[in-house]
């Protein structure tokens, strides 16, 4: 819940990077992972937003 509340990120897929950084980083997993879930979809929705944009200017 420490990791998930200060990315702001829901408890399932907390959890599920938080095992996933265990398994790939080690120890420093535990916050690694989580991190870079939400660095990820960080990067998506600026991306998904920036794609909404290109398709609103070929428009007009």
């Amino acid at each position: 819940m420490f990791v998930g509340n200060q990315l702001r990120l829901h408890t399932i897929p907390a959890f599920i990077s938080m095992i996933g950084g265990l398994a790939l980083f080690g120890a420093p997993g535990f916050i690694l992972g989580p991190l870079a879930v939400t660095v990820t979809m960080l990067l998506v929705e600026v991306w998904a937003s920036r794609d909404k944009l290109n398709n609103r200017k070929q428009q007009e």
